[in-house]
């Protein structure tokens, strides 16, 4: 309101200068100083009427109640029928924004007006203020288009006036952008638009302007606000949700600052450990007593590596609760690293796992006591073999000294020549028994001790076989048993003689034992990449559940009298280390009522 009273002043000031005018020329005509008083009185009123408007605008950032209040206060002061202020949508069409109408006239407010007259050559965004306006006195004397004409007919205008509302404009006076349009129309007659008139217009075009730009700037920063208290109120939401879950969370969490001090200690850390957060914020970890001593230097390491730049790592290690207890936890940390990669915070997420870690235990002592309880087995398994091998050796060692002895007593009985060669015989073969069961022992105990001497030549197998099976001939015979050899080529092996006629004779030995009157047995021999010697029967099978222990020391198949038909149980475990001994394996297949027993040999190294 300061520009009104220096507008009144100023037209004191004048109407002082006027009277005095007045006193030294009484030759003025009296029609010519009232015109002066009235143009003098116009002009004060149109100065009153844009320091109020002007007001109106400052006193609001709200545009639309700014347009408003410009274009009624223009309608009243230029007493015309119509003001409205249209902004440009597009480059040739506008929409009226803010309308003063007096009633009887069409209403434009809203409404879209296409085809807008321009001067010629001027376009949106190039026309510049005040390099032009648009003062036209009767329409249909204007030289207008039809198309133009016709849009000022619906409107029910006789005469306009039109000026530009810049935005922006720069210092060389040149526009940076044409926003829109301030029109006053007559509709009730035609119309000469004095000066001042256009002036006035194009002084609020500014105004507006200005106040466009303004309540452009509130708005913007308005929204800018807006946004930041959504962020800021979504942050507090998201703050919200995430503190939730931290005091939710059945993992204890707890927070680091750049200094490895406390700095959150949830809930759940509360529930598990007992102290509370109070106790806990602001202590660094040599503080805290809940870290078992043992697990301090580990804790100390995990430390450090983050403090270094490691980003994360899982641990674990024993707990104290507040109590007392130990808590065995596990550790999950992850580091929060700046640009320069100095430390920020460390995240723990605690996991404990106290029950899992005892029923881990209870699991394992319950497997070691299932393992003692195994072994414990197998030893009354040994022990029992033992027991039974002893007694069989026992046995058989009793068995030829019996028959020793009765045949000694015999002939001591005064036999006659025949019977005495008859008793000879007897005692040759117990004698020779005798041994061989004494040998099985010294050799098995030599085998065990791996002090079993070797001496390999070279042996031709197809010489060797034949000569071994000799003796079985006539025992295959007496029991109704076909022995076969099965031999296509000479083949030489390098290997002990000795170990490897008590390996045949043994695996024959069992094959007469146990194959059935009418029976088969073959002893066969290839050479492939190795030797194989093989030992063949039928009428005879292993169950498949026992093939695995066959060559065990002591091991006899229980309930199988085919099996079972005397000896020490030490036979095949024998067997087994022997071959071993001369560098070969051996293997035992049996189905559909037919074992074979495999001896694999390495071929000869030829010289």
């Amino acid at each position: 309101m300061d520009d009104l009273e220096k507008t009144k002043e100023q037209l004191i000031a004048e109407l002082t200068v006027l009277r005095q005018g007045i006193s030294r020329s009484a030759a003025t005509p009296e029609s010519k100083i009232q015109q002066y008083i009235d143009e003098l009185r116009n002009q004060a009123k149109r100065e009153r009427m844009l320091a109020q408007i002007d007001f109106r605008i400052r006193q609001s950032l709200n545009l639309q109640s700014i347009l408003d209040a410009a274009v009624d206060g223009v309608r009243k002061l230029l007493q015309v029928d119509r003001v409205a202020v249209c902004q440009f949508v597009g480059q040739a069409n506008g929409k009226i924004l803010a309308e003063s109408v007096l009633q009887g006239w069409t209403i434009a407010l809203g409404s879209e007006v296409s085809e807008l007259y321009f001067p010629t050559g001027s376009e949106v965004g190039q026309v510049s203020s005040p390099a032009w306006r648009w003062a036209i006195a009767d329409v249909y004397k204007a030289g207008l288009s039809d198309i133009h004409l016709k849009m000022l007919e619906r409107l029910q205008v006789k005469a306009s006036l039109v000026v530009p509302i810049v935005l922006g404009a720069g210092g060389d006076g040149t526009a940076t952008q044409l926003w829109g349009l301030l029109i006053a129309h007559q509709c009730r007659s035609e119309r000469y638009w004095q000066e001042t008139e256009v002036d006035l217009l194009e002084r609020l075009s500014v105004q507006i302007s200005i106040a466009i730009q303004h309540a452009g700037a509130f708005a913007q920063a308005n929204a800018e606000l807006q946004e930041r208290r959504r962020a800021e109120e979504e942050l507090r939401d998201a703050l919200q949700k995430l503190n939730f879950h931290v005091e939710n969370s059945p993992l204890i969490v707890i927070e680091w600052d750049r200094n490895v001090q406390v700095s959150r200690w949830s809930g759940q850390a509360e529930r598990i450990f007992g102290w509370t957060a109070q106790e806990m914020i602001g202590k660094y970890p040599q503080d805290l007593r809940f870290i078992q001593e043992e697990d301090q230097p580990q804790v100390e390491q995990v430390l450090n590596s983050l403090r270094e730049g490691s980003q994360r790592n899982i641990s674990r290690n024993r707990n104290y609760s507040k109590s007392g207890t130990i808590i065995h936890c596990e550790w999950y940390n992850s580091a929060l690293l700046d640009s320069a990669g100095n430390l920020v915070s460390v995240l723990s997420l605690v996991q404990d796992i106290t029950a899992r870690v005892e029923a881990e235990e209870h699991r394992l002592a319950a497997e070691r006591t299932r393992q003692m309880e195994l072994q414990v087995a197998e030893m009354h398994k040994l022990s029992n073999l033992k027991d039974e091998f002893l007694n069989t050796v026992s046995h058989e060692l009793r068995t030829p000294l019996a028959n020793m002895k009765l045949a000694i007593h015999m002939m001591e009985s005064g036999a006659t020549p025949e019977k005495q060669q008859r008793y000879l015989h007897i005692l040759k073969g117990e004698c020779l028994r005798e041994t061989s069961l004494v040998n099985d022992l010294l050799d098995f105990q030599r085998l065990e001790a791996d002090r079993l001497p070797i001496t390999p030549e070279l042996i031709e197998l197809d010489v060797l076989i034949p000569r071994i099976l000799a003796p079985f001939v006539s025992r295959a015979d007496q029991r109704q048993l076909n022995l076969i050899i099965d031999i296509q080529t000479t083949v030489k092996l390098s290997s002990d003689r000795q170990c490897l006629e008590r390996i045949l004779c043994e695996l024959v030995n069992n094959a007469c034992k146990y194959t059935p009157p009418g029976g088969t047995i073959v002893v066969g021999v290839q050479q492939r990449d190795v030797i194989e010697i093989s030992v063949w029967n039928d009428g005879s099978e292993i169950p498949q559940e026992e093939i695995p222990h066959i060559f065990e020391t002591f091991y006899r198949i229980a309930g199988n009298d085919h099996w079972s038909q005397g000896g020490t149980g030490l036979g095949l475990s024998l067997v087994k280390k022997l071959v071993t001994r001369i560098g070969g394996c051996i293997q035992v297949e049996s189905r559909a009522n037919e074992t074979t027993f495999i001896m694999k040999l390495p071929l000869p190294v030829l010289a």
